[in-house]
């Protein structure tokens, strides 16, 4: 018997040993294999290719002042090429330094820091993504750190689940060692079942909040603790390092802590294992008496706790787009030039066919007008403009030589939709566009201005007034603005204007070969127009000899 028994325990150790090794080294191979993964959607992505990284589509909102305008969400956008994040708090966070980021320099210039020492922290970087590429599908259940409006045991009932389980215990090892019988052990087993099937329906929905969820704490616990232990020059990271820390107790090791509970109460699916230890030490109510105590002191840190490690992911996105980009330069900041460029391009251009151009609005007070044919690229530069501030407000790289600006705020009127469910025009849309750029404006703020073709709802002579007093607006504000448009006339204000109005042009060349575009910005108004060259060549209208 004694053979028997060390022969069994022997071989349980081992097996249970060997179970724990499997899972090391099964979770070991998931690691590598998101390694390699990643890096071969990096070699996609160079290739122009983001089919592998979410696109932030959720974010997308027609009515922001810009980003709807300039593609920052949805497939093929900003956020689609800069996203490395993992998980739902990452998102958001990068989507915020898109849309909302902080105007202060300081902030700004803190985050180009970050920015800077995560482009050469590869491991870091590659570890902090691999590990948070290991978490199962679906986003941790965040209902779990949310206040309840009661806890499922009164704190007077607490102490029973010390008291009681002690008492089973004690009558099993009488039992055992034959000093009673195992009568009073069992009526005291079943007495404790009753006890816990009484609060069986709470206890499940409980456990519909918290059930499969340990591994995802655990990840999260894993990957806090790569980030506490991470050596940081930046201020802005050892900031946020700092935001780890609930009193002398680690993020890591709050997280290990629920992981550590939910696995316990995940054990209650087991019914091998249930129902011999609620009836012995009611354990359904011993693990909600534990998540109970973790979520009195740790809930509300572990919200502020996770989104602090999404801030992380979104830097490291920001950190492998400069990485990725190392011929892009980081902005410098400026307290009067509006905007100083060398060499402009946009991000999502393939290099081998992008056309850069210099260009700058040396104070604020001032609006260039671009006139342009038809595709000559007039709204591509608009877009290049915008999204390089986009990306330099974040803290971001930009794809320029040279990029000087002041921080400020951005509204662009460059695309409109209409709306049958809102009972709106496009014309209505375009003009409530406007109307909150006026309305900034009137705020006496120093904002940076963006528009693309006005009013192209309403008839030619309609359309040359409105644009021409929506000019005149806004050279009496603090606004840095480009206004492009068609209509050459009027690039006439220049004359009334001239410190306040520049006229600028994308030309196009028109011969027996054909259009040809150079995609080059140029002083001066365009003269040539293609809109008749074209529908001739494609047979909408004849051709006149």
């Amino acid at each position: 018997t004694e053979l028997y028994i060390a022969f069994t325990s022997v071989f349980t150790v081992v097996f249970l040993a060997m179970v724990k090794l499997h899972k090391q080294n099964d979770k070991q191979k998931r690691f590598y294999k998101n390694l390699s993964d990643l890096n071969s959607y990096e070699i996609d992505a160079l290739g122009g290719k983001l089919d592998n990284f979410a696109t932030g589509l959720d974010f997308k909102d027609a009515k922001h002042p810009y980003t709807y305008d300039l593609d920052i969400f949805g497939k093929g956008s900003i956020f689609n090429l800069l996203n490395r994040t993992t998980c739902q708090q990452g998102e958001q966070a990068l989507a915020k330094l898109l849309s909302h980021p902080s105007p202060v320099a300081t902030d700004i210039s803190n985050r180009q820091d970050a920015t800077k020492e995560l482009s050469q922290k590869i491991d870091f970087r590659q570890k902090l993504q691999a590990m948070g590429m290991s978490r199962n599908e679906g986003a941790f259940n965040t209902k779990l750190f949310e206040k309840r409006a009661h806890t499922l045991l009164a704190k007077k009932a607490t102490a029973l689940l010390y008291i009681s389980p002690a008492i089973a215990t004690a009558l099993l090892a009488a039992a055992i060692i034959g000093f009673t019988s195992y009568t009073p052990f069992i009526i005291y087993w079943f007495l404790q079942i009753f006890v816990v099937g009484a609060f069986l329906k709470k206890t499940n929905r409980l456990h519909s909040l918290t059930g499969r969820q340990s591994d995802m704490a655990k990840n999260f616990s894993e990957v806090l603790d790569l980030i506490e232990n991470e050596k940081f020059e930046a201020i802005h990271l050892n900031e946020l390092q700092q935001e780890l820390k609930t009193g002398n107790k680690r993020a890591s090791s709050i997280f290990k802590q629920l992981a550590q509970i939910l696995n316990a109460f995940d054990n209650r699916l087991n019914m091998l294992f249930a129902i011999p230890m609620n009836g012995l030490v009611m354990w359904d109510l011993q693990c909600v008496l534990r998540y109970e105590k973790w979520h009195d002191k740790y809930a509300n840190a572990a919200q502020t706790l996770i989104k602090t490690m999404g801030k992380f992911e979104a830097l490291n996105s920001l950190g492998n787009f400069a990485f990725n980009s190392p011929e892009y330069t980081f902005p410098e900041l400026s307290e009067t030039t509006a905007l100083s460029t060398t060499a402009l391009g946009h991000p999502l251009i393939d290099k081998q066919k992008m056309v850069a151009n210099d260009f700058a609005i040396a104070t604020f007070g001032q609006t260039k007008l671009i006139t342009g044919a038809n595709m000559a690229g007039k709204s591509t530069f608009l877009r290049s403009v915008g999204v390089n501030l986009v990306l330099a407000m974040a803290g971001a790289p930009v794809c320029a030589k040279l990029f000087v600006f002041t921080p400020t705020k951005m509204y662009t009127s460059m695309r409109a939709d209409d709306s049958l469910q809102e009972n709106q025009s496009y014309f209505f849309a375009e003009l409530k566009r406007l109307q909150s750029i006026m309305d900034a404006l009137k705020q006496n703020e120093n904002i940076f201005v963006i528009t693309d073709e006005m009013l192209r709802g309403t008839n030619s002579n309609d359309k040359h007034k409105g644009s021409e007093g929506f000019i005149l607006q806004l050279i009496n504000y603090k606004v840095a603005g480009i206004v492009a448009t068609h209509d050459i006339l009027l690039g006439e204000l220049s004359k009334k204007h001239p410190t306040k109005i520049e006229n600028l042009r994308f030309e196009v060349e028109i011969n027996d070969s054909g259009l040809h575009f150079d995609y080059k910005l140029k002083p001066g108004i365009s003269q040539n127009l293609n809109a008749t060259y074209l529908m001739k060549e494609m047979g909408i209208l004849p051709k006149v000899d």
